[in-house]
């Protein structure tokens, strides 16, 4: 990921999957973050979602992806997230 269309790209296509709620994605950080419903998908569905637009990723054991609440304080700390 290396410019703001880039990571508008990679939101836009997560946010396309079935039961992902909010999605945003960083250029500058190399990151996303995904709220998401685990019932409905998942983080490899996910990753293949971003490597069909040619970008790497790794997903799995990620806080930044859970089902997160709330979702501002998941974007300030993933690591202290839900």
């Amino acid at each position: 990921m290396v410019c703001d269309s880039c990571s508008h790209a990679i939101g836009q296509a997560l946010l396309a999957v079935p039961g992902v709620e909010r999605a945003i994605a960083d250029h500058e950080l190399g990151a996303a973050a995904v709220e998401y419903d685990p019932a409905q998908t998942d983080p490899a569905e996910l990753e293949k979602v971003i490597e069909r637009l040619g970008y790497q990723a790794d997903l799995r054991g990620n806080d930044a992806i859970r089902k997160l609440g709330p979702w501002e304080n998941a974007l300030r700390n993933p690591g202290e997230a839900g």
